[in-house]
């Protein structure tokens, strides 16, 4: 089975704490993108998918707006979680690449908080970041995995046993 590489640095948990809010009251979680990515962002789409949760139930519906983290801040989609649960959502978004001029480097995407969400902690699980708009399973991206380990994304990823991960 071929799994498509995934691009995200650090893809496997993340723990969002928002104990500050940055200027015009928001706060941009960032999760960086392996410098690969910008080499075949251009086939035509790439796909961001991941788990998301908070550590306590919200009290009311939220959305959240995903973005590339340079400007013109390219919109991958709005997150929607409902109030009163802390099972994780799994959410998929494909952006048509095709539009995007050659030059755009972004080093990251981002998760856009407010002030209502200050103090509060969520989490970010199983992050991938394809080139493709059919989306295969997860795996870890290669900066994650023992460099012994990541000679299956230079042999043109054809799923084999890709852990353990680098502690």
């Amino acid at each position: 089975m071929k799994i498509n590489r995934n691009y995200l640095k650090k893809s496997i948990k993340n723990e969002l704490k928002i104990s500050d809010i940055d200027f015009d009251d928001v706060k941009d979680c960032r999760f960086f993108i392996e410098d690969d990515f910008w080499l075949d962002f251009k086939n035509g789409k790439t796909t961001l998918s991941f788990w998301f949760a908070p550590k306590e139930p919200l009290k009311a519906d939220r959305t959240f707006e995903v973005h590339h983290s340079q400007a013109p801040y390219y919109h991958f989609g709005t997150m929607f979680y409902p109030e009163g649960s802390t099972e994780p959502k799994f959410y998929k978004f494909t952006m048509d690449t095709e539009g995007i001029p050659e030059t755009y480097r972004s080093g990251s995407f981002f998760i856009r908080f407010n002030k209502v969400d200050l103090g509060k902690t969520f989490y970010l699980t199983k992050g991938k970041l394809e080139v493709d708009d059919n989306p295969s399973l997860y795996s870890p991206s290669k900066t994650e995995l023992e460099p012994s380990k990541q000679a299956i994304y230079l042999a043109g990823g054809v799923f084999q046993e890709v852990y353990p991960v680098k502690a």
